[in-house]
């Protein structure tokens, strides 16, 4: 039951959303913050792994589906959201990027972006990208 509306909510990420929110979600950069908060939350884990200041298809999911007071109500519903950043322009943490790497390997992530939605014990239970057909 959970995998399944899981997915359809990943499924909502091939909408493009009609109303731009004034907020904004909330990311963590920190998987153990993260696990953490969905723990005592009851929440998951929503995982955006990006390349946000290089990756095309990652600039326009962020606009298209993030941006949008729908996500950002969903996402304060349900999950506790992390982003995994692969930035080839902005300074980031050696240690941050060495955790990310090995994160995205441990995930079998071959591309961006990739979204997985986990247990707060960091099982993965959907997974999906962004479709160039998305509008």
């Amino acid at each position: 039951m959970v995998r399944k509306w899981v997915f359809t909510i990943i499924a909502a990420a091939g909408l493009a959303f009609s109303e731009v929110a004034a907020e904004e979600v909330h990311w963590e950069t920190d998987y153990d913050v993260a696990l953490a908060k969905a723990g005592a939350t009851g929440r998951f884990v929503f995982m955006n792994f990006t390349g946000s200041d290089w990756c095309i298809y990652c600039m326009l999911i962020n606009k298209k589906f993030f941006m949008h007071a729908d996500f950002i109500k969903l996402a304060a519903d349900h999950f506790v959201c992390l982003t995994v950043d692969f930035p080839k322009f902005k300074e980031q943490d050696d240690k941050l990027k060495k955790f990310n790497k090995e994160l995205a390997q441990k995930h079998l992530v071959r591309g961006f972006p990739t979204i997985l939605v986990t247990a707060d014990t960091g099982k993965v239970v959907g997974r999906s990208s962004y479709k160039k057909d998305m509008n």
